[in-house]
């Protein structure tokens, strides 16, 4: 293969035997290297086509501007995704996807999340998506693991909940007695076995696999439901 343009030091566009355009990875893949030179086999780690149909492009950007180290991670939730439905997915749902996960890993490191005002709908016309998504954010969160405690998707998860019960309350009438947390310590889920769903507002050091010290920590969401329960649901911030 031939080099065609670099995109950044790990990233690539080459052009190969059959004279097509592919986007080649590699870590210092492109480092000290020019135009028109041959690409160093022993550096490639992986080579996207245009035989997908999507925008090549567009994904030769988007690929670019990814942490080689959370690319692998990312195609593994989209293959799971892809799994879990047991259908093939569109073309164009590879970018999209990549790109969505990417802003999310992205926005999870400094706790940046934003509101989905559509999440119960979501909920309950995309029943199997809507869980297949939960499980996603959980192996986001492993992955993030060194972060545990900063679990802002569960108390925006929480807080769009209550509020869509006040707005039962209020606006339809519906005569709500209570609201309950699901699990608020992390535990094996009893229909899959396991640990990796982080359902709790306390951190249990266990994984999958039953390893870890099984100490408790705090995360962020502890001390926020604690205030919800104080102001009886007023102060969601």
């Amino acid at each position: 293969m031939i080099i065609k343009q670099m995109l950044n030091n790990n990233v690539i566009i080459a052009e190969n035997e059959k004279k097509e355009e592919v986007v080649v990875m590699g870590k210092g893949l492109a480092y000290g290297a020019k135009k028109g030179q041959v690409v160093p086999e022993d550096k490639i780690e992986k080579i996207f086509t245009n035989e997908k149909g999507y925008d090549f492009n567009h994904f030769a950007k988007l690929v670019s501007e990814i942490d080689l180290a959370n690319f692998d991670f990312i195609e593994s939730l989209i293959n799971y995704i892809r799994e879990s439905l047991d259908k093939k997915l569109n073309n164009s749902i590879y970018i999209t996807l990549t790109d969505h996960i990417n802003t999310l890993l992205e926005r999870a490191e400094v706790g940046a999340y934003v509101k989905n005002t559509m999440l119960w709908d979501i909920k309950r016309l995309y029943k199997k998506e809507f869980e297949i998504s939960r499980q996603v954010v959980s192996k986001i969160n492993e992955k993030l693991v060194s972060k545990f405690d900063e679990d802002y998707y569960r108390i925006e998860y929480l807080r769009e909940h209550i509020k869509a019960m006040k707005d039962a309350i209020e606006l339809d009438g519906v005569e709500v007695l209570g609201y309950t947390s699901w699990g608020c310590i992390d535990l094996v889920a009893a229909s899959t076995g396991q640990m990796s769903k982080r359902y709790g507002f306390i951190y249990v050091d266990r994984d999958d696999d039953g390893n870890g010290t099984f100490k408790r920590y705090k995360k962020k969401s502890f001390d926020w439901y604690k205030k919800v329960i104080a102001s009886n649901g007023e102060d969601l911030e």
